[in-house]
């Protein structure tokens, strides 16, 4: 397995949330700008599971509604 730097790790970790961020948009027609504070204390396996549950949302509220549920977990 190849080595990972934390900042290599940093970085990928900021792309996949870019790249979420986007398909939440393109779904619920919203600027990605708008989603990025949804993610806001969440940590990667959050992250994950949110990205699991998004297949299922019917509107934009039940992401946020779920992101505040995963971070009052913490």
């Amino acid at each position: 397995m190849e080595y990972i730097t934390s900042v290599e790790r940093i970085g990928m970790e900021k792309e996949a949330l870019r790249f979420f961020s986007r398909q939440i948009a393109r779904r619920f027609q919203v600027s990605s700008d708008s989603v990025q504070p949804f993610f806001t204390g969440l940590t990667t396996e959050q992250l994950e599971e949110l990205g699991e549950r998004f297949i299922e949302a019917e509107n934009l509220d039940q992401i946020r509604k779920w992101a505040d549920e995963l971070r009052q977990r913490q």
